[in-house]
């Protein structure tokens, strides 16, 4: 959880030796009416306007636009077996 100061985690990571271009997503009320999601980078971090708590925030590559339309992708076309469930928020 990062806590509502974006721009002190984003300067920490940086401080910690990560990529200004490493992407982040954050996720404020997961699952829950009201979710919302904010991709973004490390460096861009201190931009952001804070999200409603609580919130969650990935860091590295498989927060990356990409790894989020491989996942739709692959939600769209997984059989319907009843065992999984695709509730697929972007």
């Amino acid at each position: 959880m990062p806590g509502p100061d974006y721009a002190e985690v984003g300067h920490r990571l940086r401080e910690g030796g990560l990529p200004d271009d490493l992407p982040c997503v954050i996720v404020s009320k997961a699952t829950a009416d009201g979710q919302q999601i904010r991709w973004t980078s490390v460096a861009r971090l201190a931009d952001e306007e804070q999200l409603p708590a609580p919130a969650l925030m990935i860091v590295g590559r498989v927060a990356s636009r990409k790894v989020q339309e491989i996942s739709n992708a692959f939600w769209r076309e997984a059989p319907d077996d009843g065992l999984l469930s695709r509730n697929i928020v972007s």
